[in-house]
C-alpha cells in the first residue's frame, strides 16, 4: 500500500510519501510562522503527531521559501537517509547570504530559502548523508522497487546553468551585483524546478512543483494522457496551464496546494472553469479549502492533508 500526502502547509508544496512503514518527503513547505493559522501545520509539526522518526529519502524539486525552508526545521528531528537534489553547487562551506532589510519579500523570502538549501548541503556533509544529483536519472526507486520516480522536467542542462548561478551568487562580493543576482535567481527558480511522476501499482501522479507547461516537452505532456493525480503547478495561477495540458488531459484529480487567501491569484477560478469544460468528470482538490464552490467541498471538518491511498490496485482519497 501507498499513500501521497499532501501536507496543508498554506502556501507552500509539502508531499509525505508513504510506502508500507517506509517514508518520503517531497519538499518540506515554509517555516514562516505566520504562514500556520488554521487548519495549516508545519511539517515539522505534522511529522510529529504522525510519529515519523526516519524519512528514507527526502527529494527538494527547487530553491524557494515555500518549499524549503520547513526542511530545515527537522533537520534533528528526524532521522533522514538520503538527499535527491537538482542542484549540488559547491556552497556548503560558505557563509549565509546578507542582502540588506529595505528589500521587497519575494527577495527576502529567496535569500531565505537560498540560505536554507545551503544549510541542508552542510547538514548532509556533517553527517555524510548522501546527497544525490537527481538529474542523473530518468527514473529510479527511492523506497524499494515498488515505488518510481521518473524525472520529466528540466533539462540537465538547465540545471547545471541554475547550479552555476547559485555559485556565482555566493563568490559575488559587490553587494548591488549580489542583489540583483538574487533578483535573477528567483525569477528563474520556478522554470528550474523539478517535474516528477509517481508510479505504483499502475497509477501516476505528475507532481510538477512550480514548473509550468510553457517549459514542458512533448514527452511530458503526453504522460497526461495516462496520469490519474496532477497537482497543479504553481499554486494553481493562470500559468499554471495552457493549451497542450488542456488538450492532453485524462486526470482523475486535480490537487491545488495553495493557501485559502488565494494570495498572489492563486486556486485561480478561471483556471478550473477551462480544466472542467475540457473534462467535467475531473475532481478537484484544495489542501486548505473547506469550501470553494463550484469546485470543492469537504464532507467532513477541515483536516491537515489530504491523502491518496493506493492499495489493491485502487485509489482513494481521504480529506
Amino acid at each position: 500500500m501507498m499513500e501521497v500526502i499532501f501536507i496543508n502547509v498554506g502556501y507552500g508544496d509539502a508531499i509525505l510519501v508513504k510506502l508500507g512503514l517506509q517514508y518520503g518527503l517531497i519538499d518540506g513547505g515554509s517555516s514562516l510562522p505566520q504562514e500556520f493559522v488554521g487548519n495549516r501545520v508545519s511539517l515539522q509539526e505534522f511529522l510529529r503527531k504522525e510519529q515519523v522518526s526516519t524519512l528514507e529519502f527526502v527529494l527538494i524539486t527547487h530553491i524557494h521559501e515555500d518549499h524549503v525552508c520547513g526542511i530545515v526545521e527537522i533537520l534533528h528531528q528526524v532521522h533522514i537517509k538520503r538527499f535527491f537534489l537538482p542542484y549540488l553547487p559547491h556552497i556548503s562551506d560558505s557563509k549565509d547570504v546578507v542582502i540588506g532589510s529595505d528589500v521587497p519579500f519575494n527577495l527576502f523570502a529567496y535569500v531565505k530559502a537560498f540560505n536554507a538549501y545551503k544549510t541542508i548541503l552542510s547538514y548532509a556533509k556533517d553527517n555524510t548523508i548522501p546527497c544525490i544529483d537527481v538529474m542523473q536519472f530518468q527514473s529510479f526507486h527511492p523506497v524499494g522497487s515498488a515505488l518510481e520516480v521518473r524525472v520529466l522536467e528540466p533539462t540537465d542542462n538547465k540545471t547545471q546553468a541554475y547550479t552555476k548561478a547559485l555559485e556565482v551568487l555566493v563568490d559575488e562580493k559587490d553587494q548591488l551585483k549580489k542583489l540583483q543576482q538574487v533578483k535573477r535567481l528567483d525569477a528563474i527558480s520556478n522554470d528550474h524546478s523539478l517535474v516528477l511522476a509517481l508510479r505504483y501499482e499502475g497509477f501516476t501522479f505528475i507532481l510538477p512543483a512550480d514548473n509550468c507547461p510553457k517549459n514542458w516537452r512533448e514527452k511530458t505532456f503526453s504522460l497526461l494522457k495516462n496520469g490519474n493525480v496532477l497537482k497543479l503547478p504553481h499554486h494553481g495561477q493562470k500559468d499554471s496551464i495552457e493549451s497542450k495540458l488542456l488538450e492532453n488531459l485524462r486526470i482523475q484529480y486535480v490537487i491545488t496546494s495553495s493557501s485559502s487567501d488565494r494570495r498572489n491569484n492563486s486556486s485561480n477560478a478561471d483556471v478550473y472553469n477551462q480544466l472542467q469544460q475540457v473534462n467535467p468528470a475531473i475532481q478537484f482538490l484544495f489542501t486548505d479549502e473547506t469550501e470553494y464552490s463550484p469546485y470543492f467541498s469537504r464532507p467532513h471538518k477541515a483536516s491537515d492533508a489530504i491523502r491518496f491511498i493506493v492499495a489493491e490496485y485502487k485509489l482513494d482519497v481521504k480529506m
